[in-house]
């Protein structure tokens, strides 16, 4: 049972976890503590590298986190990307479904509910941050090419090592100013 309704993203979790722990045969014989991977001595560490990073959506998933906790910005940006990047962002309409009566319409352009794809990205005012950073850059074919906001995605529109880290903190930027 749960407090709360799970969101989509971990109802998938707790069905892989779940498929994890239905694979494990159990057998009648004497328990005995042994974590075989590691000769007998556990470590959280071997743990996840043996059950978790087998999952090509939990490595998609280190790689995020890799990506967003390893740029060089204040702790309360880098703790504001990592919410917006597994949407926990306090949206209006992220509010209305914890706050019975809460109003979702967006404040900024009154012309949807106030969602993480509709207020980083498909808002007016979000739209034309987007649009003023994609000519900065010479990227706006790039930036144009998303339907919705992904994190992850704009993170990684520019290659080349000097490039990449400081589209990384033009993207902090423009998100926190959004």
């Amino acid at each position: 049972m749960w407090s709360r309704q799970l969101i989509e993203r971990d109802k998938g979790d707790l069905e892989a976890l779940t498929a994890q722990v239905a694979s494990r045969v159990l057998t009648d014989s004497e328990d005995q503590l042994i974590w075989v991977p590691n000769k007998g001595t556990f470590f959280t560490k071997t743990f996840y590298e043996v059950n978790l990073l087998q999952s090509p959506q939990v490595i998609n998933q280190v790689t995020n986190w890799n990506a967003i906790w390893t740029t060089k910005l204040p702790p309360k940006i880098l703790l504001f990307l990592w919410k917006l990047q597994w949407g926990i962002i306090p949206t209006r309409k992220f509010l209305s479904v914890r706050i019975q009566g809460f109003n979702s319409v967006c404040a900024w352009c009154e012309a949807a509910d106030e969602s993480i794809d509709h207020l980083f990205w498909n808002c007016e005012v979000a739209y034309w941050a987007w649009a003023f950073i994609g000519k900065w850059w010479i990227i706006t074919a790039v930036l144009n090419r998303f339907s919705v906001f992904s994190l992850p995605a704009l993170l990684n529109c520019q290659k080349g090592l000097l490039a990449h880290k400081v589209w990384k903190l033009v993207v902090a930027a423009t998100a926190w100013s959004i």
